[in-house]
């Protein structure tokens, strides 16, 4: 179990994605691995794309909610600032087998977004 912040990532948020993708990158075809992905996500694991630092991400993150941008919009920026979201997560994960339960707090929400 790793603890890490919410809505505001921090370090522990920085740590836990870390410590994510070290261990997909040690992944085999053999392994299984399932993963739970619901409301609370972006925060607790937080590794921003080279170049970005965690405050600044931090500062996109308050100007999209201040903005009151759809919550689908918001996640289409994050997912594009960030090492972990868009898919790289799984990315990460191969070769091994993937099996992943999404839950939503979003109203008519799209998971493909």
């Amino acid at each position: 179990m790793i603890e890490a912040s919410h809505p505001e990532p921090d370090h522990h948020s920085l740590n836990a994605a870390n410590l994510v993708l070290k261990l997909a990158n040690e992944l085999i075809s053999d392994d299984t691995v399932y993963i739970l992905l619901s409301g609370g996500g972006s925060s607790l694991l937080c590794l921003p794309s080279d170049g970005i630092s965690l405050e600044q991400k931090k500062d996109v993150n308050k100007a999209l909610l201040k903005s009151g941008a759809p919550i689908d919009e918001i996640n289409t920026v994050r997912k594009h600032l960030s090492s972990i979201k868009g898919g790289r997560l799984l990315k990460a994960c191969a070769p091994s087998t993937i099996k992943t339960l999404v839950i939503s707090d979003v109203v008519d929400n799209d998971p493909t977004l």
